[in-house]
C-alpha cells in the first residue's frame, strides 16, 4: 500500500497505474468499523485499484495495518495539504475541498460509501446532481451476518414502526412515538430518530415510504449508539 500526503504525490502515483486501470474511491470519515470495511472492499472488488482518502485525523499504525489487509492500493492522507478551493467555500468545508480535489485527480469509476454515512452520501448525491453521473455511487449496506448484537437489537426495535408503515401509516409525527416505544422495549434509552428519502437522502419531515432510511440514536449500557439503515433491509 502506498501512502501519499500531497497533491503532487497523487499525480506521480497515478502515472504508475496502468492506463486501463479503473479506480475505486472510498472516503474515510472517522470511523473504521465493519460498515466502512465492507464499503471499501466493494470499491476494490469493482475496480482495478482501491484508493482510500482520509477526511479525518491521520490513521494510526494499527489502522494502517487493517487497511493493508483490506488490499488498499493507495491511502491519501491530505491533513497537511493546502487546498486553494477551500478559500471559496463556507467555513468548515475542508472535507468538501478534499473530496472535490480527489475527484479531479483520481477520476474514479466508482465511489463506495457505507449506508451509515448519511452526510457523506448527501454530498456525493449533490455532486452527481450538479456535475452529472461522472462516477458510479455505490451505497453499501452491511450484510446481516456482520451486524453486532446492538445493531440487531436496534433493528428489532424498528420492526413495529415498519409494520405500521406497511399498514399505511406514513406520518413522521405518528411513527416517532412508535419507534421510541420499540427502542425502550429493547432495554435502550431512546434519544432521536430521523427518516431519510431512499433516493435523495434528504430528511423526511412529513411522510415516509417503506424504502426510506431511518437513523436511530439511543443509549445502551451507558454508551451512546447510532445506527442508520434502510427499512428495506429489515
Amino acid at each position: 500500500m502506498e501512502i501519499i500526503t500531497t497533491k503532487q504525490a497523487v499525480a506521480s502515483q497515478i502515472q504508475k497505474f496502468d492506463v486501463e486501470d479503473s479506480i475505486g474511491l472510498c472516503f474515510y470519515n472517522g470511523v473504521l468499523d465493519t460498515s466502512f470495511v465492507v464499503a471499501a472492499r466493494q470499491a476494490g472488488y469493482l475496480c482495478d485499484k482501491l484508493v482510500v482518502v482520509n477526511l479525518a485525523q491521520k490513521f494510526s499504525q494499527t489502522q494502517i495495518s487493517i487497511l493493508k489487509r483490506m488490499n488498499v492500493d493507495v491511502l491519501f492522507e491530505p491533513q497537511e495539504e493546502n487546498f486553494k478551493l477551500q478559500a471559496f467555500l463556507k467555513e468548515g468545508s475542508r472535507k468538501l475541498a478534499i473530496i472535490m480535489s480527489s475527484f479531479f485527480q483520481f477520476m474514479p469509476l466508482a465511489v463506495s460509501v457505507s449506508e451509515k454515512d448519511i452526510p457523506l452520501i448527501q454530498i456525493l448525491k449533490s455532486l452527481q446532481a450538479d456535475f452529472g453521473n461522472v462516477f458510479e455511487l455505490i451505497i453499501k449496506q452491511t450484510p446481516e451476518h456482520l451486524l453486532n448484537v446492538t445493531q440487531r437489537q436496534i433493528r428489532l426495535a424498528v420492526l413495529p414502526c415498519l409494520e405500521n408503515i406497511q399498514n399505511g401509516e406514513t406520518e413522521v409525527d405518528v411513527l416517532q412515538p412508535i419507534l421510541k416505544q420499540g427502542v425502550e422495549e429493547q432495554g435502550m434509552q431512546f434519544l432521536k430518530a430521523r427518516f431519510y428519502d431512499a433516493d435523495t437522502f434528504e430528511e423526511c419531515f412529513g411522510v415516509v415510504s417503506p424504502t426510506c432510511y431511518v437513523s436511530v440514536e439511543c443509549v445502551h449500557e451507558g454508551q451512546n449508539l447510532k445506527d442508520i439503515f434502510t427499512l428495506a433491509d429489515l
